[in-house]
């Protein structure tokens, strides 16, 4: 939760208030080992999956996803993925403008990463 309202952005009341109706579980403290690789924010989602018996966690940084992957199992599926899947069930109308409006918020996105993402939700 700290993450997303870390930063002032234009959106910040809007994220605070979708978190009000939100139920946030605390994680266990992360694995020391994780957060010897990992900083406490990734480290927390892999906790809170192995806490929660889950198999599925969204993560974006390369490193987190490999280590979820490879060392605990776990699916992982980052937020490019996330919205091509939120368009696939039309619940997104413009992946693009997603990720256009994450952007300018000061999210990084590769532009070889960004090309793929469009090309999977059929905006190339």
């Amino acid at each position: 939760m700290a993450e997303l309202t870390a930063k002032d952005s234009l959106d910040l009341g809007e994220i605070q208030l979708t978190l009000k109706g939100l139920e946030i579980l605390e994680a266990s403290r992360p694995d020391p080992l994780l957060l010897t690789e990992l900083d406490s924010g990734e480290a927390s989602v892999i906790q809170a999956a192995r806490d929660l018996g889950s198999q599925n966690v969204l993560i974006d940084e390369r490193r987190a996803r490999r280590i979820a992957t490879k060392v605990y199992h776990l699916e992982v599926r980052g937020t490019c993925g996330l919205l091509v899947e939120a368009k696939r069930r039309a619940l997104l109308a413009s992946v693009g403008m997603a990720l256009r409006l994450i952007i300018q918020g000061g999210y990084f996105i590769g532009p070889d990463l960004l090309a793929e993402c469009l090309k999977r939700a059929g905006e190339d």
